[in-house]
């Protein structure tokens, strides 16, 4: 293999990347999901094999892809034809790896793979999340933070979707123990975007929120920041909360235990595989579907579905009782972020998951 399309440091592995680019016919408007994830090249590129995220690749040459969650990516409605197309390069042999980003995601990969296609399928998928790389800056802050008893205990929230992820729960939870008397600040990373699959919120209630951010004493607000900035401020905290509704993989959930926080979140899809509920933090139960995503999915579920407000409920007792438990209990605190911190170096950290990515490739590829 001498060029293979990734985004890993593959240089000491023997393998090179670039970028490969295309005719952007997928951006027709009103084109669906399908695709604009289905990748056809002329003339060949001119590499050894391709590494899609979420793609179908249908040119002649050996092709990888990562998948997310939904694959293919339909999201609307797609021919008969295009359904058949899409399996049948799956599993023809151009198609070397499907690379899953979780248990959660094969899973869901797999029930829905027709039998005829299943046993090709199966045998050339395998679970690989990716690395993830923390900044020796945002390292250091997390030391220091640890070697630091002082108050005010520091819960951190970061995310674009604050509806979907839980915020509003985060920021209710918090008030509860301040009312108690508790000395807890909280630090907020996020745009607000009002819009997601879960809820959509107006725009009144959207400059409601940011106005009560901004001049709430105890919050520390930022409606963006560069990665790594959000990443020193992150570590500057005591607890990370991420009670998200629904979530692919969670990277910032990846990103948490990297530097040692414990971590508040939901049971959702793929979190329980990077947060077990009493080890790397305290996971709040919400009712799930059989693929393991929140049962109030309107697309996804029958009626009768558990409501938005009916589930902020129960991230707002969920939250509120993790975080007294982790402010009373500063030993659990350390040993939730040390084991954090062992699992991602285990299997997150960028190193790893290089080496992973290359045996792959070569078992896949040569």
């Amino acid at each position: 293999m001498t060029r293979v399309s990734h985004g890993l440091p593959m240089a000491p592995y023997g393998i090179a990347y670039r970028r490969v680019r295309r005719l952007p016919l997928h951006r027709l408007p009103l084109a669906p999901a399908y695709w604009q994830n289905r990748y056809a090249f002329l003339p060949r590129p001119s590499v050894d094999a391709m590494h899609f995220f979420n793609g179908i690749c249908v040119a002649k040459i050996p092709w990888v892809s990562s998948i997310e969650m939904e694959f293919p990516r339909y999201f609307g409605r797609v021919t008969r034809a295009a359904r058949v197309e899409a399996f049948e390069r799956m599993a023809s042999e151009d198609c070397r790896l499907l690379l899953p980003l979780s248990e959660a995601a094969r899973r869901h990969l797999l029930r829905r793979t027709d039998d005829r296609w299943l046993a090709a399928v199966e045998k050339k998928t395998t679970v690989f999340a990716g690395g993830v790389r923390v900044p020796d800056r945002a390292l250091a802050a997390r030391d220091a933070r640890r070697a630091s008893s002082s108050p005010p205990f520091t819960i951190g929230f970061v995310g674009r979707l604050f509806w979907h992820k839980g915020g509003p729960a985060v920021l209710e939870a918090v008030e509860r123990l301040r009312a108690r008397g508790a000395d807890v600040r909280l630090v907020v990373v996020s745009d607000l975007s009002p819009k997601s699959h879960i809820i959509e919120v107006d725009a009144s209630e959207v400059a409601r929120m940011r106005d009560r951010l901004r001049t709430t004493p105890w919050i520390e607000y930022h409606a963006d920041l560069p990665n790594e900035e959000v990443l020193v401020r992150m570590a500057g905290c005591d607890v990370f909360a991420f009670p998200t509704f629904d979530e692919s993989l969670g990277w910032v959930a990846i990103e948490a235990i990297a530097l040692g926080l414990p971590t508040v979140t939901t049971n959702v899809f793929a979190i329980p595989e990077i947060v077990e509920n009493g080890v790397e933090g305290i996971a709040i139960e919400l009712p799930r579907d059989q693929d393991g995503r929140w049962r109030g999915i309107t697309d996804l579920n029958p009626a009768p579905r558990p409501t938005y407000a009916e589930t902020h409920r129960v991230l707002v007792e969920g939250c509120a009782a993790a975080f007294e438990r982790l402010l009373d209990d500063p030993e659990l605190r350390r040993k939730m972020g040390d084991a954090g911190r062992r699992k991602f170096v285990g299997r997150f950290d960028e190193p790893t998951a290089a080496t992973r990515l290359a045996e792959l490739f070569r078992g896949a590829l040569s």
